[in-house]
């Protein structure tokens, strides 16, 4: 099994490797740490890996720079973008993902990514406004009904882990699956 860790915590990280060694499958993995290079990955990390154990909140960028920024969103904006690649490539597999986080529930950041309040949105396009338009509710509109269509089609996580004991559970089920 090839598996792809995205975790900058260390204590995690080596708590994740111990768990996959205990399982009585052969596993080689691949770890990063940020953001920068999980979405580098992306497009390769459906052919090469079976599973994805991702954390949610880790570095936007890679050590070699001198000042690392820790996001709260990056794992959600790693999800996202599987969810729009999916959505928008010819895929023959959908790579399983496990969330490995403390946070109480991934779909909740999740849904704060994918819909934003009208004042967010707003914020992000080129012509902000003070009020809402007919032309800007409209685009909104259209933006929060594609993305509950993509949230509605995520068929990939396969379970959220918060400590040892569940990420253990959820890689028995997994492997016992997978072999």
């Amino acid at each position: 099994m090839n598996v792809l860790i995205i975790e900058d915590n260390n204590t995690k990280l080596q708590t994740t490797i111990r768990t996959l060694e205990s399982l009585d499958v052969s596993t080689t993995y691949t770890h990063i740490d940020n953001y920068t290079e999980s979405m580098k990955l992306v497009s390769n990390a459906i052919e090469t890996y079976d599973l994805i154990i991702l954390d949610l909140m880790f570095f936007t960028t890679p050590s070699k720079n001198t000042y690392r920024h820790i996001s709260n969103i990056a794992g959600c904006r790693f999800l996202s973008y599987l969810v729009y690649y999916y959505a928008n490539t010819k895929v023959s597999k959908k790579v399983d993902v496990l969330i490995y986080s403390e946070e109480k529930d991934y779909t909740t950041y999740l849904k704060k990514h994918l819909f934003p309040s009208i004042r967010e949105y707003d914020n992000k396009t080129e012509t902000s406004h003070f009020y809402v338009t007919h032309a800007l509710k409209c685009r909104y509109e259209e933006l929060i009904n594609r993305n509950q269509k993509l949230f509605d089609s995520i068929d990939f996580v396969i379970g959220h882990a918060h400590n040892e004991t569940e990420l253990l559970s959820l890689l028995t089920t997994w492997a016992e699956n997978y072999k």
